[in-house]
């Protein structure tokens, strides 16, 4: 393959100085946590207690108490696991803009070095892509898109579970502090005691 001869491959490559340039450019993630820290809004700490599984035994036994602490700790894990994610997520367009650079610098230095070399002799579009796909770093960042990406589907799964999980919780919270207030006031009324007669009982309708 003609892109694939020594001194083209040569000129393509970019050099540890300027992968270096290249990587802090993209490299944003910490620039960004650090100024949304510094107005109140960095990671959450992974909440102490674990994220416990609802069966249906739980939903008919748990008391009141029981589903209000549910409900807060269901709560804390998502408020744990969504920053996550988006924390994820803009690391993964950060690879992928990554990419993206090395793919563009790569195509223009070849380009620029075959641009007085006739049509015939020049890299091919298919020849471009395995050079391209060949680059160590290249490389290096695609299985670090795909490690990313598998950690984003698993994320997204598990903030799906809890959120469908919350609705149940709390539904139940409510149909239980309607319970409780039902029974307070029933607990309220007076209770006529058994055998016990009305003061006019017996007397004479006028």
């Amino acid at each position: 393959m003609a892109g694939l001869k020594t001194p083209r491959a040569k000129d393509m490559d970019l050099g540890e100085s300027k992968r270096q340039q290249v990587k802090s450019a993209w490299d944003t993630s910490e620039d960004v946590l650090k100024r949304l820290s510094a107005q109140g809004f960095g990671l959450s700490q992974q909440p102490e207690e674990g994220m416990p599984t609802l069966s249906g035994e739980m939903l008919n036994t748990a008391t009141h108490e029981e589903y209000l602490h549910l409900n807060a700790l269901f709560l804390s894990w998502l408020d744990y696991a969504a920053p996550k994610l988006a924390h994820v997520r803009g690391t993964l367009l950060q690879v992928k803009n990554w990419k993206t650079d090395i793919e563009v610098r790569n195509k223009d230095r070849i380009r620029k070095a075959e641009k007085s070399l006739p049509k015939k002799d020049q890299t091919t579009k298919d020849e471009l892509e395995t050079i391209i796909w060949l680059d160590a770093t290249y490389q290096r960042l695609t299985q670090l898109e795909q490690s990313i990406t598998h950690e984003k589907l698993l994320l997204e799964s598990k903030i799906d579970i809890i959120e469908r999980t919350l609705r149940v919780v709390s539904r139940h919270v409510e149909v239980k502090r309607i319970e409780l207030e039902q029974n307070r006031i029933e607990g309220n009324m007076p209770r006529r005691r058994p055998g016990l007669r009305s003061p006019n009982h017996g007397q004479p309708k006028i």
